[in-house]
């Protein structure tokens, strides 16, 4: 309570839309799949969150600070994406969270800003306690670009799942910043059908993307007449990150909080360390998990 009275002392109120109707997170739904716990989070920042309905406006409202459209499972009416066409050209700002296998609409339209949403899944290796290297597509990453929204996250991880990889279209002549990239061991799986039925996968160059691989991207427009900032784009590949389920793990509900505060204006509120659980982390060779699965697993237990 406190630190929400200094942050309305300290701030101007604004407001965010949730786009609906197409199968997105929804800020009221306290479910796994819903997106309560970043819309609580939203209100802390002193940001007033409501849903919007596209495809019955004629447009994006004018007092919207941002519109976030996370995780649509069907597709957006062609209606829709000139809508929010039109929103950034005016100088707003969006925040798109797109998954993988999912017919959305999207790919088209972020394309003529520049983004590639690629159609690839992301799997990394990764060190599971008793069972070693193994390939998973729960990306954790701890990789960020140089950006007002991933300023304070160094070092510190976040985690994705079922990621697909995020590019500038190429030959297009814009500046995107990559906010969250993969390791070098990760690389775009294109066989996604054989993935999501656990069959073996493995990078095949002439198919598959190499790592690293951007999951999060920023753009900015240059200003409109008469305005002080341009329009604002943030594209992540996922939007398990920021649902119920997954936003309280590691620094996830960071990254959003301070991708909205980059997106309605607030870059002076992007980079404040916030309340948190103590995260405990340790990075360790494959030869250093060896030895302690082995000290672990005979060397404790013969001891005792």
């Amino acid at each position: 309570s406190l630190t929400r009275a200094v942050r309305q002392a300290l701030s101007t109120k604004k407001k965010i839309y949730f786009l609906k109707g197409h199968g997105e997170a929804a800020p009221s739904d306290e479910k796994g799949p819903g997106a309560s716990a970043v819309r609580v989070g939203l209100e802390d920042e002193n940001v007033t969150v409501a849903e919007l309905l596209l495809a019955s406006e004629d447009t994006v409202p004018a007092d919207a600070d941002a519109v976030i459209v996370a995780g649509p499972d069907h597709a957006l009416a062609d209606r829709e994406l000139e809508l929010l066409d039109q929103y950034l050209q005016r100088g707003g700002s969006l925040l798109v969270a797109a998954d993988p296998t999912m017919n959305t609409n999207l790919e088209a339209q972020l394309a003529k800003w520049g983004v590639e949403l690629g159609a690839e899944i992301v799997v990394e290796q990764q060190v599971q306690l008793f069972a070693g290297p193994q390939l998973g597509v729960q990306p954790v990453v701890q990789t960020y670009g140089a950006h007002p929204i991933t300023e304070k996250l160094a070092g510190n991880p976040t985690v994705f799942r079922l990621a697909r990889p995020v590019r500038k279209v190429e030959g297009a002549d814009v500046t995107l910043v990559e906010l969250a990239t993969t390791s070098a061991e990760s690389w775009g799986e294109s066989d996604t059908a054989g993935l999501l039925a656990s069959q073996p996968v493995g990078l095949d160059p002439a198919q598959d993307r190499p790592g690293p691989l951007a999951i999060a991207v920023a753009r900015e427009w240059s200003p409109p007449a008469g305005k002080t900032r341009g329009a604002r784009l943030v594209v992540v590949g996922d939007s398990d990150f920021m649902r119920n389920r997954y936003v309280t793990q590691f620094y996830n509900g960071d990254l959003f909080l301070n991708a909205a505060s980059w997106l309605t204006g607030s870059e002076e509120f992007a980079t404040i360390d916030r309340k948190r659980p103590r995260v405990a982390s340790v990075s360790m060779t494959l030869e250093q998990f060896a030895d302690f699965r082995f000290l672990a697993l005979f060397a404790l237990p013969e001891a005792i």
